[in-house]
C-alpha cells in the first residue's frame, strides 16, 4: 500500500521499506530523542544512516529535507529523491580525482 504521506512512525517505516528494494536496513534502534529511531540502510558499499519520526519525518544521515529543493520527506517522492541525491552524492565522493565518469 502506498502512503500518500508520511504521519507516524509506523508510516514512515514502510515508506523505508518500499524504497528498500535491492537494499539492505538493519534493524531499527531507539536514539536518545524518544521520537526517532535509525538504522543503516545499505545499497552495495554505500551506507546511509536513515531515521524515522513519531510524526512521519524519514531523515538520511541527519537531514529531514531533500538536497536539490530542500523539501521535508514525508512522502514516499519525496523520500526517494533524497535517497538517490545522497546516494548519487556518496558514489561521486568515492571516485578517485579524475575518475572517469561512465
Amino acid at each position: 500500500m502506498q502512503i500518500s504521506e508520511s504521519r507516524s512512525i509506523e508510516d514512515a517505516k514502510r515508506i523505508v521499506a518500499q524504497l528498500s528494494f535491492g537494499a539492505r536496513i538493519t534493524p531499527w534502534e531507539a536514539s536518545n530523542a524518544p521520537q526517532w529511531e535509525y538504522a543503516d540502510f545499505i545499497v552495495g558499499d554505500h551506507t546511509l544512516r536513515v531515521g524515522v519520526s513519531t510524526g512521519g519525518v524519514i531523515s538520511f544521515n541527519g537531514d529531514p529535507f531533500t538536497l536539490s529543493k530542500r523539501q521535508m520527506c514525508v512522502t514516499y517522492e519525496t523520500a526517494r529523491q533524497s535517497l538517490a541525491e545522497r546516494l548519487a552524492q556518496k558514489v561521486l565522493q568515492s571516485r578517485p580525482v579524475g575518475a572517469a565518469i561512465q
